[in-house]
C-alpha cells in the first residue's frame, strides 16, 4: 500500500473498490491491470452513494486509467464533477475537485503557470477537464466548499497507457541489454512531473485545509526534457540509449509555478530525470 494511502488509514476507515463495467470491492489494488474494456464511473459512483446513504463518508478519491472515448471524456470530466456539485449542494463536506495543467493548453512560453494564468484548453481531455473545473468554481462562487487541485504530469510506476512515461519505459526496456536508439517526436519537449506520492499529498492537504484557496497547482516547478528523460531510463536499467528526433514538435513547454502550493499545504515537490526514471521502473519502491 502506498505510503500516502497508509496514512489517510492512520485518520479514516478506508474501503477499497475497482471499477470497470461494474464496481467490484478489493483488498488492495495489486491486482489492478486495467484490463476492462469499458469505464463505468458514473455507474460506479451511483453506486457508492447509494450504499453510503445516510453514512458518514469523508471523501470519495477515484483514480482512472485515462483512456476515454469523447462521450466518456465529458461524463468522467464534466458531467460527473457538476453532478457532485449537485449532490453536495447545502452538504457539510468539502468537494476537491482533481483538474489537469491540460486546462491552461499552449502558454506560449517557458514563464511558469500560476493559478491565475487564464485557462486556454485545446483538444477534447483538456477541455472537457476546463469544463468540471469551471463546475465546481461556479460552485463555490455560490456558497459551496469547494476548491481545484490541478495537477501537473503524473509520474508513477503503474502509468496509463496514455502517458508519453509509459511508452519511453517500454522503448527503452525493449532494447537489448547493451542498449540501442530510441526515437522521440521531439526530444526536447519539456513537462513539469509530480510523483503521484507527492500530488496525493497535496489533494489531502487542500481537504484538510481551513479555508484553501479556489486553485491550487500541483507541481514541481522542474522542467525535464523527454530525451533526459529516456536518456535517464537507460542509465537506470544500465543500458545506452542514444534518442533521435523525428523533428516534428508539438507545444514545447509547460511549467507551473508551485508558490502556491508550497505556502497552501507545505509539500516540496522534487522532480529530476533520475528520480523520474527510478519512480517510473519500481526502483523507488513505485509511487
Amino acid at each position: 500500500m502506498p505510503g500516502w494511502l497508509e496514512s489517510l488509514s492512520d485518520t479514516f476507515r478506508l474501503q477499497t473498490y475497482t471499477f470497470d463495467a461494474r464496481l467490484k470491492r478489493t483488498a488492495d489494488f495489486d491486482g489492478l491491470d486495467f484490463s476492462g474494456d469499458a469505464s463505468a464511473l458514473l455507474t460506479a459512483l451511483r453506486s457508492l452513494r447509494s450504499r453510503f446513504n445516510q453514512r458518514p463518508l469523508a471523501a470519495m478519491l477515484v483514480f482512472t486509467d485515462g483512456n476515454a472515448t469523447d462521450e466518456e471524456l465529458l461524463d468522467a470530466n464534466a458531467r460527473w464533477p457538476h453532478w457532485l456539485t449537485e449532490v453536495l449542494d447545502g452538504a457539510a463536506a468539502r468537494l476537491v475537485h482533481l483538474g489537469s495543467a491540460s486546462e491552461y493548453g499552449d502558454p506560449g512560453g517557458p514563464t511558469p503557470l500560476t493559478e491565475d494564468t487564464p485557462p486556454r484548453p485545446t483538444g477534447s481531455y483538456g477541455e472537457t477537464k476546463w469544463a468540471g473545473t469551471s463546475s465546481v468554481l461556479a460552485a463555490r462562487a455560490g456558497g459551496a466548499d469547494a476548491a481545484v487541485v490541478r495537477g501537473f504530469n503524473l509520474v508513477a510506476e503503474d502509468l496509463s497507457p496514455v502517458s508519453p512515461l509509459h511508452q519511453f519505459r517500454a522503448d527503452v526496456l525493449a532494447l537489448p541489454p547493451e542498449g540501442g536508439t530510441v526515437t522521440l517526436w521531439d526530444p526536447s519537449t519539456v513537462r513539469d512531473f509530480i510523483l503521484l506520492d507527492d500530488l496525493a499529498r497535496v489533494v489531502v492537504a487542500v481537504a484538510l485545509h481551513e479555508d484553501p484557496p479556489d486553485v491550487v497547482n500541483a507541481c514541481s516547478g522542474v522542467g525535464v526534457d523527454f530525451g533526459s528523460i529516456v536518456r535517464a531510463l537507460g542509465d537506470a536499467t544500465g543500458r545506452v540509449v542514444t534518442v533521435e528526433s523525428l523533428d516534428r514538435p508539438g507545444i514545447p513547454v509547460v511549467l507551473g509555478d508551485p508558490t502556491r502550493m508550497r505556502a497552501v499545504t507545505g509539500v516540496q515537490a522534487n522532480m529530476d530525470a533520475a528520480l523520474l526514471a527510478r519512480t517510473v521502473l519500481g526502483q523507488d519502491g513505485g509511487s
